[in-house]
Parts: C-alpha cells; structure tokens; sequence
C-alpha cells in the first residue's frame, strides 16, 4: 500500500496513460545537470580585455567631461561599493583666462549603466597628494601640532600650556 504522501501526488498528478514509472535516479540527473550548468557560469570572470576596454571607456568620457585644458588621470582607477560606478582623479590646468593656467584636480564618478561621466573639483586633495609625493615611502608626515614621537611636556614644566603664569 503506498503511502500517504504517495497517494496524494497520484491524485494531484495522475500517471500518463502508457507512460513508464519514473525512477528516482532519472528525476535527479536533469536536476543535477541544471545544478552543475548554473554553478559553472558563477566561475567565469570577466577577462583582463574586457576590463582594459572598461578602463579605457571610463578615461574617456571622464577626460570628455572634465573641464580642464591638458588633462590628464592620477592614479588608477577605484570601483565604489557601489554597482556600476567607478570614481578617477583627474589633474590638469584651468583654461579660463583669470586663473592664469593654475593647475586644478576634479574628480570625476562614471555610471556604467548610462556611460555617463559627473565631474567635480577636487582641489581641496591637493594638500594631501602633496604630502603624498614628498614623504619617504613607508612614513607618514607629522600631524599637525607636534611630532609623534616626541611626548608631551609634564603639567607642571614651563613647556607646558597648563604651566601658571
């Protein structure tokens, strides 16, 4: 006597006039083809090509969009958290006649799904590119307001600001 279960998939499902019983075995190979096809396309990556042709179509609308005369990108690019959109930092020279040729940074977004580049100014990076440039490799500039490795003065010591006057 089958089962319970068994039964109730017999009335939802009836048998098809002439069709053999389908052994488990022959149910779970198609399952375990589609398994097998859908976990192989997860491995594939996008090829080194496909990111060249990528870097190069963000360098370009980016460069289109900025709007500094000689420009050229600083750095590589930055994919954010965001899907589909990638940042550059760009550096060039102000074209305009009363900047007199002073050199500018904008950064710029590029939306992958529109092709789209936004561009703003960055020259508030400026400072910190600098510092970047001119630090030995491995060591970071001194911030502001003393040395890191020079510990500060005892409350009571000349030195001090909380020394009495």
């Amino acid at each position: 006597m089958p089962s319970r279960r068994h039964r109730a998939s017999r009335v939802l499902f009836p048998p098809l006039e002439g069709a053999r019983p389908v052994r488990r075995r022959q149910r779970l190979l198609p399952c375990l083809a589609g398994v097998c096809l859908l976990s192989g396309s997860a491995a594939l990556a996008s090829s080194p090509e496909a990111w060249n042709r990528y870097d190069r179509q963000v360098r370009t609308a980016c460069v289109a969009a900025s709007g500094l005369a000689d420009v050229r990108v600083r750095g590589a690019r930055i994919d954010l958290p965001a899907p589909g959109l990638s940042s550059l930092l760009l550096e060039g020279r102000y074209p305009q006649p009363h900047m007199n040729g002073r050199p500018g940074l904008e950064l710029c977004v590029f939306e992958q799904r529109s092709g789209r580049a936004v561009v703003a100014e960055a020259d508030s990076l400026r400072p910190a590119l600098a510092a970047e440039t001119q630090a030995p490799a491995g060591s970071r500039p001194a911030p502001q307001g003393g040395s890191p490795l020079k510990p500060p003065a005892p409350a009571g010591s000349p030195a001090s600001p909380m020394a009495p006057r």
